[in-house]
């Protein structure tokens, strides 16, 4: 039998899956509900998923819930599309049409799952309606959806000293899980365990910070010899966890140092972010980094080094139940390669 386990899973009330099936006593509206569903396989298990969060933070609970169904684990393949960095907004629609193009490719492709690795939002961190909308954009997508927070939806890390963008807050935290649900979550698949976290809450003193600690290291030591993949919004490092220097590209050290002594020796095989908005695909220390490119824009070489492939795209990661894993960087037919310095005054009020 084959575990999926849903952490915090935003469930409204009297919630249907999209293909009409109610949730069960597995998915319940109940706090703590831990009872196995059997579903025979794991086409059938993604109707289970395809329950949309609630948009009215009154009309749901937290669970979290346990699905089990009767499939043999080492036949099965878990296909994750990671987007990121879409800057979706109503009233500021510059990347929506690329994130149309993207949504029309998804549903070609047919993934599992689909996971936006942050910066969802052209400013959610200041503007509910942009959260609002990137919210409405992704229930169009027809697929199980999660996401986590970039720096443009729930504000910058604590640690980035200078910085013009307003710094995540308790308030500014609870705009994002009122449209998106938890912003950190774990999720079990075949051989695999993917823990998802906020960036934004490695550094700094919210209480939020402190459960986002005791979550990650407790997920790592529950893991039960499945490997771990760390979905996070900000690449750790460039080139080596050594580093030294602090910005705003990678998570700084201090709060890196936490984060990788919070896995204890179960340390991630695979570590997928996104931010710097090119593709690059590495191996350091016996992990797989990959960085998911921007379906809206590019950062010009003027006002960012080149460390990857400044291109617009998603990447397909494939999940083995014996532990391997592979990705691809997919290139999407009409996508538009905006750069962001034909946008940055009118998005973000920045000077080209």
């Amino acid at each position: 039998m084959v575990q999926l386990v849903f952490w915090s899973l935003m469930i409204p009330e009297g919630a249907q899956a999209r293909h009409g099936r109610q949730p069960g006593p597995g998915l319940s509206a109940t706090s703590g509900i831990k009872s196995p569903h059997t579903i025979p396989d794991w086409s059938a298990a993604r109707l289970w998923l395809r329950i949309a969060p609630s948009r009215d933070g009154g009309c749901a609970r937290r669970c979290q819930g346990t699905v089990t169904f009767g499939a043999h684990e080492e036949a099965m393949t878990f296909r994750l599309a990671q987007i990121s960095d879409t800057h979706l907004s109503g009233r500021k629609p510059f990347f929506v049409e690329n994130f149309n193009l993207i949504v029309a490719a998804l549903a070609a492709s047919a993934p599992d799952l689909v996971v936006n690795t942050g910066d969802v939002s052209l400013d959610g961190a200041a503007e509910d309606d942009d959260l609002a909308e990137a919210r409405r954009l992704h229930d169009a997508i027809g697929l199980p959806v999660r996401c986590i927070p970039g720096n443009h939806d729930v504000g910058e890390s604590h640690d980035l000293p200078g910085t013009r963008e307003p710094l995540v807050s308790a308030a500014s935290r609870a705009r994002y899980l009122r449209h998106f649900g938890d912003d950190f979550w774990h999720l079990d698949v075949p051989g695999w365990r993917l823990i998802a976290i906020d960036s934004q809450l490695l550094a700094g003193s919210l209480e939020a910070a402190v459960v986002q600690a005791d979550f990650i290291a407790q997920a790592a030591a529950s893991s039960m010899g499945r490997r771990l993949a760390l979905l996070v919004h900000k690449p750790l490092f460039d080139a080596s966890a050594a580093e030294t220097a602090v910005t705003g590209r990678f998570v700084n050290p201090g709060a890196r140092g936490r984060l990788l002594a919070a896995f204890g020796t179960q340390r991630p095989a695979v570590i997928a972010s996104g931010h710097v908005h090119q593709y690059r695909s590495t191996l350091s220390e016996g992990a797989r980094h990959i960085w998911a490119p921007s379906t809206g824009f590019i950062i010009p070489d003027a006002r960012q080094p080149r460390y990857g492939e400044k291109e617009v795209g998603y990447v397909e990661h494939r999940f083995e139940a014996d532990g391997s894993h592979s990705s691809v960087f997919v290139r999407v037919a009409g996508l538009k390669r905006l750069d962001i310095a034909d946008f940055a005054e009118e998005a973000y009020g920045v000077k080209p």
